[in-house]
């Protein structure tokens, strides 16, 4: 086949900057454009998002594009944005791809499945079966997709970081938090965490930083009160709650930090944190901690990685991708999900002595510069989409 150039569309129900898929489709865009592809986002909203070097298009289906692509990459289930541009590429023939993004786990299957499974009968059984090949971004988010689609072709491109985004720390002895960042919500495991927090008491701060996706915050708060854990919520003072369509709301680094260094508290509710506030909060973070019951993959992970963060996550998260139980131990903890297996964990990262702990942020840095680059992955899929034509 020829190496031309190819027309793509990615499609996307909206962008948000602090959800992982966001992430990895304008990153994906961003390195297929510099590959001299025409790459075209279709989405609903934007939310602010960072558009730089990005062509995006809001609007409500296929007939509002004026765009022919060579082929549509469909990211996520479970909604009718995509099913209408699924429709749209069957009625015309084009070959679409569809990357799941976590939707196929056991968990996420039967959360809320009274809905999920109206929508499979339906409509979403045929967009999978008739999908030219499915993406996903780990061997485990393969067994999922397998599961329930097995003829299918199937590509593993992960998510990943840009070179920019490796940096060594000069000094990260002194930091002393612990850090979850990401949606607030069930499937990470929060409550969870709290009470493996409450066992092992580690030195330092739980800080929580993320958007409260449905409501769960507040949960969360009750259960820590309960357990006699200190509470800050600095949300409020940062007027950062949520971010707006148009972009702006964005907490900076310098509010943040004095925001921070005022919370004398043993759980800290951060709020969103985007861009330069974000790289902030990783750097002066000790450990990033992910504790969710089911995760596809979690960016989280390598954004913190690459910042010389070392990491606690849960066996929920797919850390074979990273290289093992070998890679693993060489840059952080992969643990239970259980109370147990949280609070062990909790308590082995906080006893590292200096010598380990540098160890630990030197590796997590060059395992991000050694396996993780959108560069390759947006290559990768390059390559699966002229496959699939």
């Amino acid at each position: 086949m020829s190496r031309c150039r190819l027309k793509i569309l990615h499609v996307i129900q909206g962008m948000q900057e602090t959800c992982g898929v966001s992430r990895f489709v304008a990153e994906i865009v961003r390195a297929q454009t510099n590959a001299a592809h025409r790459v075209l986002i279709a989405t609903t909203m934007t939310c602010g998002y960072p558009a730089e070097g990005l062509d995006i298009r809001i609007v409500g289906g296929p007939e509002d594009l004026g765009f022919s692509p060579d082929v549509v990459h469909v990211h996520m289930l479970w909604n009718l944005y995509s099913h209408r541009f699924v429709a749209w590429c069957r009625a015309n023939r084009i070959p679409y791809i569809i990357s799941p993004h976590g939707t196929t786990s056991r968990w996420a299957l039967m959360y809320k499945w009274w809905k999920k499974l109206p929508a499979w009968l339906l409509y979403q059984r045929r967009d999978v079966k008739c999908s030219a090949g499915l993406h996903v971004t780990s061997g485990r988010e393969a067994g999922d997709v397998r599961r329930i689609c097995a003829e299918k072709s199937i590509c593993c491109a992960t998510l990943g970081v840009r070179e920019s985004d490796l940096n060594m720390p000069e000094d990260p002895l002194p930091r002393k938090d612990i850090l979850f960042l990401g949606r607030i919500h069930p499937v990470k495991n929060l409550d969870g965490l709290l009470k493996a927090w409450e066992r092992a008491r580690p030195r330092g701060r739980l800080i929580i930083a993320g958007p409260d996706d449905v409501g769960h915050k507040a949960e969360l708060a009750s259960l820590a009160e309960s357990m006699g854990l200190r509470i800050v919520d600095i949300v409020e003072k940062t007027g950062c709650n949520k971010k707006q369509i148009h972009g702006g709301m964005e907490v900076s680094p310098e509010v943040l930090c004095r925001l921070l260094d005022s919370a004398d508290a043993d759980v800290v509710f951060a709020g969103p944190v985007y861009s330069a506030a974000k790289d902030c909060l990783l750097d002066s973070s000790r450990f990033l901690v992910l504790p969710s019951h089911s995760e596809n993959f979690g960016l989280v992970v390598v954004e913190a990685l690459a910042r010389g963060v070392p990491v606690i996550a849960s066996d929920g998260t797919p850390w074979e991708c990273l290289g093992g139980d070998e890679e693993i131990g060489r840059c952080g903890w992969h643990c239970r999900q259980s109370l147990d297996g949280l609070a062990e964990a909790l308590q082995l990262a906080m006893k590292c002595d200096g010598t380990e702990y540098l160890s630990l942020c030197q590796n997590a840095v060059e395992l991000a510069r050694r396996r993780f680059t959108w560069r390759a992955s947006a290559k990768k899929l390059v390559d699966f989409y002229r496959d699939i034509r």
